[in-house]
């Protein structure tokens, strides 16, 4: 996937579905649950960094259903493959980091309470319905074989 190429009726901007090489992000982006703990920041970042324009994108992920938005083949949904030492690792990092302004854990907001990466993924790639905050597209974490 990549680009902006379309809406939802909602307003939310969806991916083209296409196989050319991705384009380092220019501006920085920021999330300001997490900026208490520069790790788990720098890792959360760094997930939909490489999700969004990874050269090497489609060595782990694959684009499983598409729709159109006006003539545009847009992203509808995706498997994204990860290990499961990453996706504890990076909810490692995050589970424990507080929310100040709310005295409560960053993770009641960035993952709905989520008990392990799992559920955080589940949560994260939960395709939402119009006009509410979260993924424009489905996002399945495929069970990892190990070699």
């Amino acid at each position: 996937m990549y680009d902006i190429c379309g809406m939802r009726s909602d307003g939310k901007v969806v991916n083209c579905a296409s196989g050319s090489p991705a384009v380092k992000e220019s501006s920085p982006a920021s999330n300001s649950f997490l900026v208490g703990c520069p790790a788990c920041l720098r890792n959360f970042l760094n997930l939909f960094c490489e999700l969004s324009c990874s050269p090497n994108q489609s060595l782990f992920i694959n684009v499983t259903s598409v729709s159109q938005v006006k003539s545009n083949s847009t992203v509808d949904g995706i498997d994204f493959y990860i290990t499961d030492d990453f996706g504890e690792g990076l909810y490692e990092s995050c589970k424990d980091v507080k929310f100040g302004t709310m005295n409560t854990r960053a993770m009641e907001f960035i993952g709905a309470g989520a008990k392990n990466f799992k559920e955080w993924f589940a949560f994260i790639g939960r395709r939402e319905p119009n006009n509410m905050p979260g993924s424009p597209y489905t996002i399945q974490l495929p069970v990892q074989l190990s070699w």
